[in-house]
């Protein structure tokens, strides 16, 4: 039996944000930022495998000469979270409680020994050598843990996966995750004095995206509402909506789209 070539991915991207504010795209996971701070650096997620981790850090050694004191992380997902124990220690990991607990519920699949040294329930400030960071709890959405992490000053947020542009949103509704709590941390998100939002997956944006974006989920679910009412079975309403079902990679599991997602929640009384 011939083993499949692992994936290729592709590779590391780094590029300023603001003024020491970095996005890093590429490698294996998500989307992750850095703040890279006068003796030392903070990260935003933490990628997904021991790789990638690997050459990131000694890209950052090489840049900045300065460790990892921090790791922010935005939600629980394999790809934001995969790469923790492959990081230097000593840092301090800080999450919500509900990543923390989807840490330990993946436990079976997803091997990651530091828990977080620090979690919250609703907000969690800190000051990272002079620069103040916020980490507010906008979920569920995509999951039941989606956290912001805010940068007041450089009018900047790092949101995880609650922004979606190149492909339609995803909802972990095993972890969660809903289509009105989506709506709602969009809307939460456009009440923050930011500029630019930077996501796990997509380029960064401003607020006339975030705005579109939605109103379209908005208009998406009221649709699906509406038919799911008039008593339409699933198929009836992919027939109805047009929509296109695409399979899975090879080896990857399927989740729910977005208008499945809203019409399980609707059958399933969950408004």
């Amino acid at each position: 039996m011939t083993t499949p070539a692992p994936p290729a991915f592709p590779p590391l991207k780094i590029r300023a944000l603001r003024e020491h504010l970095l996005l890093v795209t590429g490698g294996a996971g998500a989307n992750t930022g850095i703040m890279v701070g006068r003796e030392r650096v903070l990260l935003i997620d933490a990628k997904m495998t021991a790789d990638t981790v690997h050459a990131l850090a000694a890209i950052l050694q090489a840049q900045t000469g300065k460790p990892v004191a921090a790791i922010l992380l935005t939600h629980g997902d394999i790809d934001h979270i995969g790469g923790i124990d492959a990081w230097p220690e000593p840092f301090v990991l800080i999450a919500h409680e509900s990543t923390r607990n989807d840490i330990i519920a993946q436990a079976g699949r997803i091997s990651v020994q530091h828990l977080p040294d620090v979690t919250f329930t609703g907000k969690h400030q800190l000051d990272f050598e002079g620069t103040a960071v916020e980490l507010i709890h906008i979920g569920p959405a995509h999951t039941g843990a989606d956290t912001a992490v805010v940068f007041p000053g450089l009018r900047a947020a790092f949101v995880g996966d609650v922004l979606f542009f190149n492909r339609e949103p995803l909802i972990h509704q095993h972890k969660g995750g809903s289509s009105s709590g989506l709506i709602a941390a969009l809307d939460l998100l456009l009440t923050l004095e930011v500029d630019i939002y930077a996501s796990g997956h997509s380029e960064p944006v401003g607020k006339a995206e975030v705005k579109q974006l939605r109103d379209t989920i908005a208009q998406r679910r009221e649709a699906v509402r509406a038919l799911a009412a008039a008593g339409l079975t699933w198929e009836e309403v992919k027939l109805r909506l047009a929509i296109q079902e695409v399979p899975p990679p090879p080896g990857r599991p399927r989740f729910p789209g977005l208008a499945e997602v809203i019409y399980q929640e609707f059958t399933a009384g969950k408004p």
